[in-house]
C-alpha cells in the first residue's frame, strides 16, 4: 500500500513540473501589432495599447489571433488611444465579450473584427473611422443598436448580417457603399434610413429582415439590385425623397416583390435656406421644393434647442415677433401632403441673424439755408448717429440725436454735404442699424 501511494505520489510530482512549461505556450500578454502589446486580466479586460496598426489574422492560418487560447475568458476589451487599426478576425468568437471601448484613433475596423461576437450588446463606433470590412458584426445577436458616424464611407458586405436583436441603426450621410448582405437577417429591424450618399442598395443587402416596415430611401439612389428586400414581409411603407417621376426611373432588380408591393410616399427634399433683413426682422427664404404642399419653420434662440414656430405655404417667412439685440436660429422642413397626412423632409441647414433695427429712410432739405435731414422712428431705436462727408466717400460719425430729425447749423455757405444715419440699439450696442442710404445737400446760408 505504501508502495502504491508512493507511487502516486512520483506521478503527481512529475506533472506538477511539467506545468510550468504547458502554460508557457498561454501567456497572458505579448505583441499584438508592431507597436502594440496586449494584457489580460483575471476579470477577463483585454487592453490593447501602443500606437499604430493591429496585425491581422486569418482563420484559415490556423487562426494566429495572439490571444486564441483566451478567446473564451474575454469579458471586454479596452482599446487605448494610438491603435488605428481593428485587425481582421482580432475578437473573432469572443463569446462572452459585452464591451468594447474604441478610441478616436482607430480608422478601421477589419473584416471579421467582432465576428459570432453573441454577447455583445452594444459598440460605439467613434467618428474617426472610415471603413466598417466585411462580416465585422455577422452574428452579434445581442447587439441592439448602431451609429454608423458621419467619418465612415463603406460598410462592407454581410457587415451586420443576423444581429437578430438589432432594432435601430443610424447610418451618416458620408457613406457611400453597403456592401451585399450588409444587414441580412436582421429580424427585429423595423424601419432603416439610407443616407443621401448612397447611389445603389446593394444583393440582398436587407434580405429576411422579417419585420422591417418602413425605408427611406433618397433620390441619389438609382439601382435597388435583385434580393435587396427579399422576404422582408413586413414591408409596407415606402418613404421616397423625391417625386413620382424620380421613382419610376429607379432600376429594381428582380425578387424585390415587398418592396414593390409596399405603398410609396413621396418626402419632399430638403429646402436650401437663406436668411436677411426685413425692415429690421429676421427674414429667411428657400427654394421651392417639388411636391412640397407646405413648409414648417423651427426656431431657437442658443442655436440648439428648436421648437416648431410656424407654417407657411410661402417661400420666405418673416419673423415679426423678435427682441432687437436677440439673435435668433432658425431651420425648415419641406412638407408633403399625401391622402391627408403630412410627409415631411429632414431638417434644412441652421442659419441665423442678429435682430437689429432697420436702417433709416432719409430724405433731406433746407431750414434757414441749412441741411435738414428727416425720417421716420425706427422700432427699438433709442438715438440716431448722424455721419457726415464732403465727398460722398469718406463718411465720419458727426453728432448723435434722440429726435426724428436733425439740422446741421455748423454747416458752411455753398458748401455741399452728404449724410447717413444709424438707428442706434438701447439694449445692445452691437445690434445697430446699418447705416441709411446717403443724402446730400448744398448750405445756401
Amino acid at each position: 500500500m505504501k508502495k502504491r501511494v508512493l507511487s502516486v505520489f512520483l506521478v503527481l510530482c512529475f506533472v506538477l513540473t511539467l506545468l510550468p512549461t504547458a502554460f508557457a505556450d498561454s501567456s497572458t500578454s505579448g505583441k499584438c501589432g508592431d507597436n502594440l502589446t496586449w494584457t489580460l486580466d483575471g476579470d477577463g479586460t483585454l487592453t490593447i495599447s501602443g500606437t499604430g496598426k493591429m496585425w491581422d489574422s486569418d482563420y484559415y492560418n490556423d487562426y494566429d489571433v495572439p490571444w486564441a487560447d483566451f478567446l473564451a475568458s474575454i469579458e471586454k476589451v479596452v482599446i487605448s488611444k494610438g491603435v488605428t487599426s481593428i485587425g481582421n478576425e482580432a475578437f473573432k468568437w469572443c463569446e462572452r465579450l459585452t464591451n468594447v471601448t474604441i478610441p478616436d484613433s482607430i480608422t478601421s475596423i477589419g473584416n471579421s473584427a467582432f465576428y459570432d461576437c453573441s454577447s455583445l450588446t452594444s459598440v460605439t463606433i467613434p467618428d474617426s473611422v472610415t471603413s466598417i470590412g466585411e462580416w465585422a458584426f455577422y452574428g452579434c445577436s445581442s447587439l441592439t443598436s448602431v451609429t454608423i458616424p458621419h467619418g465612415v464611407t463603406s460598410i462592407g458586405g454581410a457587415a451586420f448580417w443576423g444581429c437578430s436583436s438589432l432594432t435601430s441603426v443610424t447610418i451618416g450621410n458620408s457613406v457611400t457603399s453597403i456592401g451585399e448582405w450588409a444587414f441580412s437577417d436582421c429580424s427585429s429591424l423595423t424601419s432603416i434610413t439610407i443616407p443621401n450618399s448612397v447611389s445603389k442598395i446593394s444583393y440582398g443587402t436587407f434580405e429576411c429582415c422579417e419585420n422591417l416596415k418602413s425605408v427611406t430611401i433618397p433620390t441619389s439612389v438609382k439601382s435597388i439590385d435583385g434580393r435587396a428586400f427579399s422576404l422582408c414581409d413586413s414591408l409596407s411603407d415606402i418613404y421616397y425623397k423625391g417625386t413620382a417621376s424620380q421613382w419610376k426611373a429607379v432600376k429594381v432588380e428582380a425578387f424585390n416583390n415587398p418592396l414593390k408591393n409596399a405603398t410609396i410616399h413621396y418626402v419632399p427634399n430638403v429646402p436650401a435656406l437663406s436668411i436677411t433683413t426685413s425692415a429690421g426682422k429676421p427674414k429667411i427664404y428657400w427654394n421651392a421644393v417639388d411636391g412640397a404642399a407646405k413648409y414648417w419653420v423651427y426656431r431657437s434662440t442658443d442655436g440648439k434647442k428648436f421648437s416648431y414656430y410656424d407654417s407657411t405655404t410661402k417661400t420666405s417667412y418673416t419673423n415679426n415677433s423678435t427682441s432687437i439685440g436677440t439673435t435668433y436660429y432658425y431651420k425648415v422642413k419641406a412638407v408633403a401632403v399625401v391622402d391627408g397626412k403630412d410627409y415631411a423632409s429632414d431638417y434644412s441647414v441652421i442659419r441665423s441673424i442678429q435682430c437689429k433695427p432697420a436702417a433709416p429712410s432719409v430724405s433731406i432739405n433746407r431750414s434757414n439755408g441749412k441741411p435738414k435731414l428727416s425720417w421716420k422712428a425706427v422700432s427699438g431705436a433709442a438715438k440716431y448717429w448722424i455721419y457726415r462727408s464732403t465727398d460722398g466717400k469718406n463718411f465720419s460719425y458727426w453728432d448723435s440725436t434722440t429726435k426724428t430729425s436733425y439740422i446741421n447749423s455748423g454747416a458752411k455757405k455753398n458748401t455741399k454735404y452728404y449724410y447717413k444715419v444709424k438707428a442706434v440699439c438701447a439694449s445692445n450696442s452691437n445690434a445697430n442699424s446699418a447705416q441709411s442710404s446717403a443724402v446730400s445737400i448744398k448750405a445756401t446760408k
